[in-house]
């Protein structure tokens, strides 16, 4: 009975952000969700098709709006610096927390040996891009299709790299300054100088669509096609639990899992044992974002 009462307080506490995070999306067209801002808290920041703006978590009110053109497809918040990273259309931008533009960087168009510019093969891929955060000295890793960018705090392009495949996801290591690059079957960590230090064989059956750093456990957590796996450094299997089509992984600071399967949010503990399944916004409404609360009790869903 009392394992059945936390749940339930659980299921509603969730229930009621994700209700809040729903509006938001309905008057957003909201693309990506990232960490609540911590000047104006409780505030959310959202990318959506003209921009990205920041809204109250209570009420879903506007807060503030950035007219970042269109196609704005990634979004991350680094809140040590104050700074939000817009990604669009090989353009990055960095803007305060009161919506003044800081940078902006233009990602240039990289050759392949076919001699075709990556969006010109990959489309809706090469737009969207993935971005990752170094905590410790504010630096950034944007991945598009096959090429690794890193731009350090103030808007400049460190360096390139072009990577042997195209790339699933990327995640850090605030411990040492890695990011390790997701790619089908291999996982590939660089050091912040672009250095390979490390690289995971998976078999040949496997098929990597995300990656995520587990920092309580120091081990990456992978989503494939038919599972969803924690592994370590050296590739072998320390927890699998067994789900389709896993997407949107967060770590929880406590080993465990939150991910997104269509509509319905889920959650595994260190074990890979699930501890709930709920569908936030319905039976009609699919889960496009997920992040973090900065409380680390659970996850903001839109």
């Amino acid at each position: 009975m009392e394992m059945r009462s936390r749940l339930a307080d659980h299921t509603k506490r969730r229930r009621h952000g994700a209700w809040v995070v729903a509006a938001i999306a309905l008057l957003t067209g909201l693309f990506a969700l990232a960490a609540p801002d911590p000047d104006h808290l409780p505030s959310l920041w959202v990318a959506h098709s003209r921009g990205a703006a920041k809204v109250d978590a209570e009420t879903g009110r506007l807060l503030l709006a950035l007219a970042d053109g269109n196609e704005t497809r990634s979004l991350l918040v680094d809140p040590v610096r104050s700074r939000v990273w817009t990604y669009r259309n090989r353009h990055l931008s960095a803007y305060g927390f009161d919506g003044s533009l800081l940078t902006t960087t233009s990602i240039p168009h990289e050759e392949e040996e076919s001699g075709e510019p990556d969006e010109e093969r990959d489309g809706e891929k090469e737009r969207k891009g993935h971005l990752a955060l170094q905590p410790a000295d504010g630096s950034l890793w944007l991945a598009i299709n096959r090429h690794l960018y890193h731009v350090n705090a103030d808007g400049s392009l460190l360096s390139t790299l072009e990577t042997p495949r195209s790339i699933q996801g990327i995640t850090t290591v605030p411990e040492n300054g890695w990011v390790w690059v997701a790619q089908r079957r291999h996982l590939t960590a660089y050091d912040r100088h672009g250095e390979q230090q490390a690289v995971i064989e998976l078999n040949r059956h496997d098929t990597v669509h995300s990656v995520t750093w587990d920092r309580a456990l120091q081990q990456p957590w992978i989503l494939l096609h038919r599972s969803i796996r924690r592994i370590d450094t050296t590739g072998a299997t320390q927890v699998e639990y067994r789900v389709r089509n896993a997407t949107r992984p967060v770590t929880d600071g406590n080993g465990g899992l939150w991910f997104v399967t269509g509509k319905e949010l889920r959650h595994i503990d260190e074990a890979g044992v699930e501890t709930l399944r709920l569908r936030p916004f319905g039976r009609r409404d699919r889960i496009v974002a997920l992040t973090p609360s900065p409380d680390g009790d659970g996850v903001w869903a839109a």
